[in-house]
């Protein structure tokens, strides 16, 4: 079930956490928080949320952190370890939702959706991510980075890799740490693109918005930047 957090107006006269849910104010949520050691070596990361924001970041030690909201009965364990993949489970009630942080190894590949909730992704390898509302931020990656967004801000930063990106609403940031191809489709937004000093074949299409580019088309080139926003403007530097 989707969950819309906010604060009721008379939650200093409740205990619980107050939410805006689909039938309304909630007034009964209760909270808690775990970490949980992994002690198995992780080569992957794979989850889908229904709710809740997830932050992945590196470390010498894989751990789990969860700040879980409920109602009646706080859920067990969410977490498994499949053949080096760490695999995310949803909350197993209704009107609960969890917020993961996880510390695991440098480089490691993820694959995730979440359908509302906010997601920050650093040092993975590999990210092939899906959101439905929410804003996605992944940095300091040496592989390829695929995000789709139906609602929300997307910022791609540092990244040695080829970075693709479809958004339905909402504004695009990439910034590359070496040359590589990008291919941005907005349908709603703007679109900044940073790319090092290189030949790039150039493709832009701001639609009704403006186009503003340092980067001169190079139809030889090997690196393609391919850019597209229906709404929005489109701006392109060096770094």
């Amino acid at each position: 079930m989707r969950i819309w957090r906010g604060v009721a107006a008379g939650a200093a006269l409740v205990t619980g956490l107050g939410v805006l849910g689909a039938c309304g104010w909630d007034i009964t949520k209760e909270r808690a928080s775990d970490e949980t050691k992994v002690t198995e070596r992780i080569t992957a990361v794979r989850f889908a949320n229904d709710a809740g924001n997830i932050t992945i970041r590196p470390g010498d030690s894989s751990s789990v952190h969860r700040e879980i909201h409920y109602e009646d009965e706080r859920p067990g364990p969410t977490h498994r370890v499949e053949d080096g993949v760490l695999v995310l489970e949803d909350c197993p009630d209704d009107g609960c939702w969890i917020d993961y942080e996880l510390v695991v190894p440098e480089g490691v590949r993820v694959d995730g959706a979440v359908d509302s909730g906010h997601a920050e992704i650093r040092g993975a390898g590999e990210v092939n991510l899906r959101a439905s509302s929410g804003d996605v931020t992944v940095e300091d990656v040496r592989a390829p980075v695929n995000v789709e967004v139906s609602r929300g801000n997307v910022t791609l930063d540092r990244i040695a890799g080829t970075a693709q990106v479809r958004a339905a609403s909402g504004n695009v940031s990439v910034g590359l740490a070496a040359a590589h191809d990008v291919r941005v489709d907005a349908s709603s937004g703007n679109v900044e693109v940073t790319v090092p000093d290189a030949a790039y074949r150039l493709d832009a299409d701001a639609g009704g918005g403006h186009l503003d580019s340092d980067i001169q088309d190079d139809r030889s080139a090997t690196h393609h930047l391919d850019l597209h926003t229906d709404s929005g403007n489109i701006e392109v530097r060096r770094s």
